[in-house]
């Protein structure tokens, strides 16, 4: 029996489980765990009995339940970590060597722990993001090396659930166990995570992906001083509530649209420095509506309307969270709809610009409105970024079976995916 299969069979490794994962996926999981510890054993020839130590890590995806493109200026968001995953097993090397085999994507990635300088032509590599990542940590004063690693990551590019932050923080996460005692805080590898996404890899994101992928649970985030977020637990079980979290990919391709992301933060600021601010949270609603000619004429209409979604999601996530905290289903429902309405028609992040053929989210959000509709219960949004990837729907328990089938009429098979919501982030055992 190898340290993997003791560990998974130990009482630790049980309650681990339960946690993680419904129990329908167990015994998949178990498989993927074991298929992993045995990839590492045989790729790097580890003496798993030498004092060297060997590490499991585990990060989750998250799914976005309030906030849409608020974090990139200084908003609020509601996040929660979610069953879909990256398991990764690993130990330290004295070389400085980072290599990381990606069994997800049948990739090898190689970095010089020693040499965390950005390359040009880098850019959009994972090889960027590890090395972003420990750069950001290194710059931060904590220490970094090289080690060996075997990862899968089933929080797959362009679902949704943010496959480029779970990876960043299991890199940061591993970095962590292995050479600064697990003793940095969750924040510190988000900013490490967010600095490799924006400066190595070349993404204009904001902290909230990675925010919820380390720190776990159902959490309220408030970015006023993205140096030091608000982070607090919101106590709801989805599992109770009578609806299910389901993410439906929508078939669209995430590889062209980078500038289309990117314009959204970039509008916002554009309104934010009219008012010579850096940030829209900098200015009120107030100021936006009584300048409001001015601001289009300089700005554009297309920015005028992505700052007024802006303040009234910032709104929208301080009453889902009272909703949720007080078990309002209904409220928070409708909360759910009316964001995905203002992100639809004013922050316009569900339609790629001059796409006249290929409206993949915009088709999988009506077909689903349209289900809610006939049942007269749920709610749909656009989550993330937008343009293409995934919608997020609330979809009653009993409606479940009937919507999935429906959807993947349309989206195919495997495309609408039940999650499982958990209550811990980013975490690191000792096998």
């Amino acid at each position: 029996m190898n340290k993997m299969e003791r560990y998974l069979n130990s009482a630790a490794g049980k309650e681990l489980f339960a946690e993680l994962y419904r129990d329908d996926d167990a015994a998949r999981q178990k498989k993927r765990y074991m298929d992993i510890y045995r990839e590492f054993e045989e790729r790097f020839g580890q003496n798993l009995n030498a004092p060297s130590p060997v590490y499991l890590v585990n990060v989750p995806g998250r799914v976005e339940i309030g906030g849409n493109h608020t974090d990139h200026n200084k908003g609020m968001v509601i996040a929660g970590s979610v069953s879909l995953d990256a398991v990764a097993v690993c130990s330290p090397v004295s070389d400085g060597s980072i290599t990381i085999r990606d069994t997800a994507y049948n990739d090898t990635i190689t970095v010089d722990s020693k040499d965390l300088e950005a390359v040009p032509g880098e850019e959009g590599t994972a090889a960027a993001l590890v090395k972003g990542t420990a750069a950001g940590l290194r710059d931060r004063g904590y220490t970094v090396g090289g080690f060996n690693a075997v990862l899968n990551n089933e929080v797959m590019s362009g679902s949704g659930l943010s496959s480029s932050a779970v990876f960043e923080v299991a890199c940061g996460t591993i970095l962590n166990a292995l050479y600064n005692n697990g003793e940095i805080s969750f924040g510190v590898v988000v900013e490490s995570a967010q600095y490799a996404e924006n400066v190595f890899f070349g993404k204009p994101c904001g902290l909230m992906d990675q925010m919820a992928c380390a720190a776990g649970g159902i959490v309220f985030i408030d970015f006023k001083d993205d140096r030091s977020a608000i982070v607090e637990s919101v106590p709801v079980d989805f599992d109770e509530s009578g609806y299910s979290v389901i993410v439906v990919k929508s078939g669209g391709d995430h590889a062209a649209l980078t500038d289309q992301y990117a314009a959204i933060p970039e509008e916002m600021k554009n309104v934010a420095a009219f008012f010579g601010k850096g940030v829209l949270r900098e200015v009120s609603a107030n100021d936006l509506l009584a300048k409001a000619s001015a601001v289009r004429d300089m700005c554009g209409d297309r920015a005028f309307l992505r700052s007024l979604h802006y303040f009234a999601e910032n709104k929208r996530v301080q009453a889902e969270r009272e909703a949720l905290e007080t078990g309002d289903m209904n409220s928070f429902l409708n909360l759910v709809s009316k964001s995905g309405d203002s992100s639809w028609r004013f922050l316009q992040n569900v339609v790629p610009s001059g796409d006249g053929k290929s409206q993949d989210m915009g088709v999988v959000l009506a077909v689903t409105e349209g289900f809610i509709e006939g049942k007269g219960r749920g709610s749909c949004r656009v989550h993330g970024g937008g343009f293409a990837g995934t919608i997020l729907a609330f979809i009653h328990s009993e409606d479940t079976a009937d919507y999935v089938e429906m959807i993947e009429k349309i989206t195919g098979k495997g495309s609408a995916v039940t999650l499982k919501m958990r209550s811990s982030g980013a975490l690191s055992v000792v096998l």
